[in-house]
């Protein structure tokens, strides 16, 4: 089987990658060994601009946006600034939606996924439910599956809920994010175990301590890029599935990534790693050491691409 791109994951991320280049023309394939996609993760939030990227695909599953409130050390409140709206997203709802969109191109429920680099771009094999044992070559493998490495654990935790306003929380260590959506409110909560308590859903991920985008033609995208930090955690999956599009792209069709592709990795990346001196000071209960003007500027959402 000859591909351009073979997208081994079952993220949010991954199947935005797979479907941009697959409406792109490319041949691209999605394979994972989960039963469905993002089995792990049901709900994420989004802010604003994220929230109609996606809306722009015309996939649904986002809840009503409503503007941040922010709450500091001591008895401040008062709303996040630059000012943000969120929203949380059915990301379990949004991938099954791309998939459906496409005729084929996805194995779900595969086994013994193996690739090796050759002159080509990879050589890969992997036993599918369907086909049974399936090779073939691809020039660029985009792997996003999470990886047990990093500072701690993100928490997302999601259960009934009368509140009305999300709430970024720096006043209790480490911080936290609550948005309330549909009579339910999902939490991201960082660092430490969840206590047992009535849940429609949990999960865990693990915060990354650094940043690694592979090695072509092996591209690490979604959680495994560790670009994706808390407490905009949806954002920055999309911002990772988005560059990973492009990315793909421009190796695809020439083996190189142009400069101003280039330029927003650097941007998004400095961000991520802005964010993850924040989440340190947050775990480490030093955020007071900071002025908050320091810590909005470190959480502030990842922007967009713009070509």
């Amino acid at each position: 089987m000859e591909l351009d791109v073979l997208v081994h994951g079952a993220d949010l991320s991954a199947v935005m990658i797979w479907h941009g280049l697959r409406l792109r023309g490319y041949r691209a394939l999605l394979i994972h060994e989960a039963m469905r996609v993002s089995e792990g993760v049901v709900f994420l939030p989004f802010t604003s601009e994220w929230a109609r990227y996606l809306g722009n695909m015309g996939v649904g599953g986002l809840s009503e946006e409503r503007k941040v409130m922010l709450r500091a050390a001591g008895s401040f409140k008062g709303w996040f600034y630059p000012p943000a709206s969120v929203c949380v997203g059915n990301v379990r709802k949004i991938a099954e939606n791309l998939i459906s969109r496409v005729d084929e191109g996805v194995e779900l429920w595969c086994r013994g996924f193996r690739y090796k680099v050759c002159e080509r771009g990879i050589e890969w094999a992997a036993n599918l439910r369907m086909s049974g044992e399936v090779r073939g070559e691809a020039q660029l493998l985009v792997e996003t599956g999470t990886l047990d490495r990093g500072l701690g654990l993100v928490l997302l935790e999601t259960k009934l809920s009368s509140a009305e306003e999300p709430v970024l929380d720096l006043s209790t260590s480490p911080l936290s994010l609550m948005v309330p959506h549909e009579g339910i409110e999902t939490w991201v909560r960082i660092g430490s175990e969840i206590e047992p308590k009535a849940a429609l859903c949990r999960s865990k991920l693990t915060v990354s301590d650094r940043i690694d985008l592979g090695e072509m033609p092996v591209l690490h995208s979604g959680f495994r890029s560790g670009i994706a930090r808390p407490p905009w955690l949806g954002d920055y999956l999309a911002a990772s599935a988005q560059i990973g599009i492009h990315i793909a792209e421009n190796w695809v069709n020439s083996g190189d990534i142009n400069d101003n592709l280039a330029s927003h990795i650097v941007e998004i990346t400095t961000r991520s790693n802005l964010c993850l001196e924040i989440l340190n000071r947050s775990m480490q209960g030093k955020l007071y050491e900071e002025e908050v003007s320091h810590i909005l500027e470190g959480l502030k959402p990842p922007p967009s691409y713009r070509p």
